[in-house]
C-alpha cells in the first residue's frame, strides 16, 4: 500500500544552494512568475555545483543530502541505500509521484525528476522494489509527454531500473512481475511509442531495454515491435559500457526466446 504523502508545504524551508529545494517551493506554491525565476536559478546553480563537486555522482549525493536536511532525516556522509530507504519511508517518493501524476507538466521542472531519479540511481534491488511499491508507473509514464527530453530520460531511466530489479527478483521462467502493472497504464504501448518517436539514443536504448525485460517469458504479438527492438539493441550494443551490455544481452535473449 502507498504511504501517506508528506505535506511539503508544512516543512520549514531554509536557504539552500542546491536547486531541488527552490524547485519544490516554486512548484508546490504554483506561482508561475516565481517558477520562471527558479528555472534560471536552477540552471545557474547546477552549473556551479557541477564545478564544485566535479562529477554527477557527487552532485546527486549533495542534492540528496539537502533533501534529507530539509526533511530532518538523519543522514551523514555519502548517500547510501539506507539513506534512500529513510527518504522513501519519510514520504519523499510518494510526494514526487503525486506531483508527476497531477501537476501541470509545464510546472514540473527537471529538479523533480532528478529528485526521483537519485532515489533509484545506483541503489540495490531491495531499495528499487521498495520504491516500486509506491506505484510509480502512472506518474513516470505521464512524464513521457513532457517537452523536456532530460525529464523524459529521467522517467524512462527510472522505469528501466524498476523493470530490471523486478526481473532480477524472480526466475527467468516466470512472466515479468510488473507486466500487469504496466498494462494497467498502457505502459508497453507508451514505451514503444517513445522508442519509435524519440530520436535521443539514451531514451531509445532505455525504452528498448524496458520492452525487452517486460517480455521475458512472454510473446510479443507485434512482429514489427520485436524486430525493431532486437535490431536496435544489436546495433547499439557496441556503443555502451559493459554493465549496460549485460542488460542488453538479457533483453535480446528474452525477446528472441519467445518470438
Amino acid at each position: 500500500m502507498r504511504q501517506q504523502a508528506i505535506n511539503i508545504e508544512s516543512v520549514p524551508l531554509q536557504k539552500f544552494t542546491i536547486p531541488i529545494i527552490p524547485a519544490f517551493k516554486a512548484g508546490l506554491k504554483e506561482k508561475e512568475k516565481e517558477k520562471e525565476k527558479e528555472k534560471d536559478i536552477i540552471i545557474d546553480q547546477d552549473k556551479e555545483k557541477e564545478k564544485e563537486y566535479g562529477n554527477e555522482e557527487e552532485l546527486l549525493n549533495a542534492k540528496f543530502r539537502e533533501i534529507a536536511e530539509i526533511l530532518n532525516i538523519p543522514l551523514q556522509g555519502k548517500v547510501d541505500d539506507q539513506g534512500r530507504r529513510i527518504a522513501i519511508q519519510a514520504g519523499v517518493a510518494i510526494a514526487l509521484i503525486h506531483i508527476f501524476e497531477t501537476r501541470d507538466l509545464n510546472q514540473i521542472t527537471r529538479a523533480f525528476s532528478q529528485a526521483f531519479y537519485l532515489l533509484i540511481h545506483h541503489s540495490n534491488n531491495e531499495v528499487k522494489l521498495l520504491l516500486y511499491s509506491q506505484q510509480p508507473y502512472k506518474g513516470l509514464l505521464r512524464l513521457f509527454n513532457h517537452h523536456n527530453n532530460l525529464i523524459i530520460e529521467d522517467a524512462i531511466s527510472a522505469i528501466k531500473g524498476f523493470l530490471i530489479a523486478g526481473a532480477n527478483s524472480t526466475p527467468d521462467s516466470q512472466i515479468h512481475p510488473h507486466f500487469d502493472a504496466m498494462q494497467q497504464h498502457q505502459g508497453i504501448e507508451r514505451i514503444y511509442e517513445l522508442f519509435k518517436n524519440n530520436q535521443n539514443n539514451n531514451i531509445k536504448t532505455r525504452a528498448a531495454l524496458g520492452i525487452g525485460y517486460l517480455f521475458r517469458s512472454r510473446e510479443i504479438h507485434d512482429p514489427n515491435m520485436s524486430l525493431e527492438i532486437i535490431n536496435y539493441l544489436r546495433e547499439h550494443i557496441r556503443d555502451i559500457d559493459a554493465w549496460a551490455k549485460d542488460n542488453i544481452q538479457c533483453a535480446i535473449k528474452y525477446i528472441s526466446k519467445n518470438n
